[in-house]
């Protein structure tokens, strides 16, 4: 499944940064979708197999922490690094941030600190757009950009601006012990609600893409379908099935914009739940696969730094695929020489779980 992790997350760097290879791949907003139903399915796995008990609760949200924030972190301190070496060099900050921080209440400046610096509630500053005169305003427009009316989307404040999905599926992992011990026909109800929300919301034409309750029902699909392949049998043919049906969707990822069908990205959200179990099966044990699928998350994270600082060295000559190779150098150095010592603690911990 990393390999399938991996080309979902070159997808995000092509819809932010342009086409790679003659193709602008899988649209981001799909990609990110996407990873839900992934974490979905990995979390519902993990809970079964690894984290049984109420012991392990604890332990099952400290993983999470460990997994998550020292990437992040250093990613965060590295991006403020490097507006600080641009401030000594000639001066340039966001001077919109600066100007707007200044004219905020207490109260949300210090929601936009915690949130940068911890990735709590990174999501929630995503519902909102800021005016110097009205403040902050809840839903107040569709697009993520300036508004008509000047007031600027409180995204856009993050110094990782992509870190909002991990907002959200911290609200998942806060849940997913629970949601794990309902019955399937209880989850479907809920995955159904999560649809009709997000479905009623862009009738409405109010922005679902960042709302937790609306995006509910992707991490949903991943976890009924590791709960329907929880048995699936192991053999050399499944396996073989499962990589034919890796390579195909990974080809669909990479032709998508070729392929104008109606409802073509619900129809790839049917087929990627239908087919992660077959995949899981076939893939479980490859460690090369485990290390491509690692690079995905800090690729995701510095892939915006790494194409702001390229643009600014590179200038003319700087092209997309700089940024791609950029990004998963960047990653790889961080899954050895910090991801990969923190995950050895991690399992060593989960052996130690009475």
């Amino acid at each position: 499944m990393g390999v399938l992790r991996l080309f979902l997350t070159i997808s995000v760097i092509a819809s932010h940064g342009g086409a790679l290879f003659g193709t602008t791949m899988l649209p981001g907003n799909i990609a990110v979708e996407t990873f839900f139903i992934i974490s979905g399915f990995y979390m519902s796995l993990v809970l079964s197999s690894k984290y049984q008990g109420v012991q392990s609760l604890g332990k099952f949200y400290s993983n999470r922490f460990l997994r998550l924030y020292p990437t992040y972190l250093l990613v965060l301190l590295t991006a403020w690094a490097w507006m600080l070496l641009l401030w000594l060099k000639s001066g340039r900050l966001p001077g919109y941030w600066l100007k707007d921080y200044a004219q905020m209440d207490l109260l949300p400046k210090l929601g936009l600190i915690v949130s940068n610096w911890t990735m709590l509630g990174s999501d929630l500053r995503c519902l909102f757009h800021f005016s110097a005169t009205k403040g902050f305003l809840f839903f107040h427009d569709s697009g993520i950009g300036v508004a008509a009316d000047g007031a600027r989307w409180a995204g856009s404040y993050g110094t990782i601006v992509a870190s909002w999905s991990i907002g959200l599926e911290i609200w998942f992992y806060l849940l997913i012990p629970w949601l794990a011990r309902l019955r399937t026909p209880t989850l479907v109800g809920i995955g159904l609600l999560s649809a009709l929300c997000k479905a009623s919301m862009e009738a409405s034409g109010l922005l679902s893409y960042f709302f937790f309750p609306a995006q509910l029902g992707f991490f949903l699909i991943g976890v009924l379908a590791e709960r329907f392949g929880r048995d699936l049998p192991c053999s050399r043919t499944c396996r073989g099935w499962g990589w034919a049906a890796c390579a195909a969707m990974v080809a669909w990822i990479i032709g998508f914009p070729f392929m104008e069908l109606p409802g073509n990205h619900w129809f790839f959200y049917a087929m990627v739940g239908g087919l992660l179990p077959l995949i899981f099966a076939a893939s479980k044990n490859s460690q090369w696969d485990r290390w491509l699928g690692n690079l995905s998350y800090p690729a995701y994270l510095c892939h915006m730094l790494v194409m702001e600082v390229f643009r600014l060295l590179f200038k003319e000559a700087y092209s997309i695929t700089l940024t791609l190779l950029g990004s998963l150098l960047v990653s790889a150095l961080l899954v050895v020489f910090l991801e990969a010592p923190i995950d050895r603690w991690r399992q060593r911990r989960l052996r130690t779980t009475g």
